[in-house]
């Protein structure tokens, strides 16, 4: 059966156009006139012929994408000098202090303590109630640099921001030297009610004149702050500006472990920094026991009535007691750091405590440097 089958040739089931003998063709369907190509008419081959056509634009895209790779190079390598060139313009110096704030600004021109450079200044086109209160303090603060010579810049917000390290500035940067702090050694024998002497670090004596004050009615001796590794530029500032307030005639400090007297420092006391007389020790213990040794009297303020090692074994003194003292001889007060308190070797080389007691009992067992040392300040010169 399947060798009959192959006799026959298949045939569709279909009428189809194909009704002759022999095998059928395809050409009847296909377009008799077909176009040539173009490398065809031009009796070229296709490689020969698109190079002759399109070799032009092939060297102008080479050519242009050799300039685009040229800028982009010369682009990646022009944008971070740029940036290093403008960040180093803003990057605050090491050996400059940028002080900033009115009060600040104005104490330092006016003390006069520093040589200075530039006072760059920032007034925005619409500022606030809090800003329209200081104006006159800016008019001022560009007066008082005219006249010393020295120039001033106008600056953007982000310019101050950057040398501030984001501080509150006011709109107001000066550029300055930072303050030259002699280092003392001891407190000298020297001292009346208007007068005291100190002793730097190259044993030559120093006079400081002071502005009288009154305890009760009666002039007093001279009244010093010793601050030892006090860490926290905050609570420095806000001492130095009660201690100023108060009339405190000069504040000493440790020259290691404590804060630096900088901008922040300077922000705080709202200026009090550039009028003070201030000191740096760099050996406390000798700086306690040889102004001892000159007649000073020493208390090294603490909390009374807390029985603990450092002072269980030192008599305890009222603030009467320290009135009463500051009446007959100078006085320096001792103030120790934010958590430790006094070292107990400064203690024992003082000549007693002096504090003030809590009015409750509780969690809250004590203050902060800074409050403690205003309340003990006003109760003694008030």
């Amino acid at each position: 059966m399947l060798r009959s089958l192959r006799r026959y040739s298949i045939k569709a089931p279909f009428p189809t156009n194909t009704t002759g003998k022999g095998p059928a063709a395809f050409d009847k369907n296909m377009p008799s006139n077909v176009p040539l190509k173009a490398w065809e008419r031009d009796g070229e081959s296709k490689d020969h012929w698109f190079k002759r056509k399109h070799a032009h634009h092939h060297a102008l895209q080479k050519e242009r994408g050799k300039n685009d790779r040229r800028d982009f190079r010369k682009k990646k390598d022009e944008k971070p000098k740029d940036l290093k060139k403008l960040l180093h313009t803003l990057k605050p110096s090491p050996l400059v202090d940028y002080i900033y704030g009115t009060n600040s600004v104005l104490a330092a021109l006016q003390s006069n303590k520093r040589e200075f450079g530039s006072l760059n200044i920032h007034i925005p086109v619409t500022v606030s109630s809090t800003q329209l209160s200081t104006m006159g303090k800016y008019k001022e603060i560009k007066n008082l640099a005219k006249s010393m010579g020295i120039e001033i810049k106008e600056a953007s917000k982000q310019d101050l921001n950057q040398l501030t390290n984001n501080g509150v500035h006011n709109g107001v940067v000066l550029e300055s030297r930072k303050l030259d702090v002699p280092v003392i050694r001891k407190l000298g024998e020297e001292f009346t009610q208007e007068m005291f002497t100190y002793v730097n670090s190259a044993n030559d004596y120093q006079s400081v004149y002071v502005d009288n004050k009154s305890v009760k009615g009666k002039k007093r001796f001279p009244l010093a702050l010793y601050l030892d590794e006090l860490t926290d530029p905050h609570n420095v500032g806000a001492i130095m500006r009660t201690a100023y307030f108060m009339g405190v005639d000069m504040i000493f400090l440790s020259e290691r472990n404590c804060a630096p007297l900088g901008p922040v420092v300077d922000k705080v006391s709202a200026g009090a920094m550039e009028f003070m007389e201030i000191g740096y020790v760099n050996k406390p213990l000798d700086f306690v026991s040889k102004s001892s040794e000159n007649g000073w009297a020493v208390f090294a303020t603490d909390m009374p009535g807390t029985l603990n090692k450092k002072t269980s074994d030192v008599e305890s003194f009222t603030i009467d007691d320290v009135k009463n003292t500051l009446n007959e001889k100078p006085t320096l007060l001792l103030i120790g750091s934010e958590g430790e308190g006094l070292r107990k070797t400064l203690i024992q080389r003082s000549d007693g405590t002096v504090g003030i007691y809590g009015g409750r009992k509780g969690m809250v067992d004590s203050l902060n440097v800074s409050v403690a040392t205003g309340m003990i300040l006003g109760l003694l010169l008030n």
